[in-house]
């Protein structure tokens, strides 16, 4: 049986937690992808260190512990543990309470009815 970090929430599918230190390179090879990575943001760029996932790892698990409805998680497959992606739930700046919901999946976990 695969022993999952504490997660957010589960489904039948996969297990919605926070991003692990030690799974930065899992979370720069999802990152660097251009085929990810152009559809993040006004300004996209792929990742380009095991540095900046580290980094951006430590972040994202700050700002999920600021307030716990939003935020940025692994979404780890329940088959193998394997880190599929990331889901996020962040407000939109002047959105009037509006919430970006959004999800970065690994290209090999497309086509797997994950997201």
């Amino acid at each position: 049986m695969t022993r999952y970090p504490p997660g957010v929430f589960e489904t039948e599918r996969c297990v919605v937690r926070d991003w692990q230190p030690e799974e930065a390179p899992r979370l720069l090879d999802l990152y660097r992808r251009w085929e990810v990575a152009r559809w993040l943001g006004a300004a996209p760029r792929a990742m380009g260190s095991l540095d900046e996932a580290r980094q951006r790892i430590g972040r994202w698990a700050g700002l999920n512990a600021e307030d716990p409805r939003f935020g940025h998680w692994a979404v780890a497959r329940r088959s193998d543990g394997v880190v599929a992606g990331t889901v996020i739930l962040v407000p939109l700046p002047d959105g009037a309470g509006e919430v970006e919901v959004g999800w970065h999946l690994h290209p090999d976990s497309w086509g797997s009815g994950l997201a």
